[in-house]
């Protein structure tokens, strides 16, 4: 929960199962709170 920019990565190689369905869980609270209006693509 960190928003130092060290702690920052959008480089999800190397976590676990687990890790990546925690990340996903948080992903389906907030579309189900919060209408998407875009996404980011780089």
């Amino acid at each position: 929960m960190s928003k130092n920019e060290e702690d920052v990565c959008a480089n999800l190689d190397g976590l676990s199962e687990k890790e990546m369905g925690v990340l996903d869980d948080w992903v389906k609270k907030f579309e189900a709170k919060y209408q998407v209006i875009g996404r980011v693509v780089s």
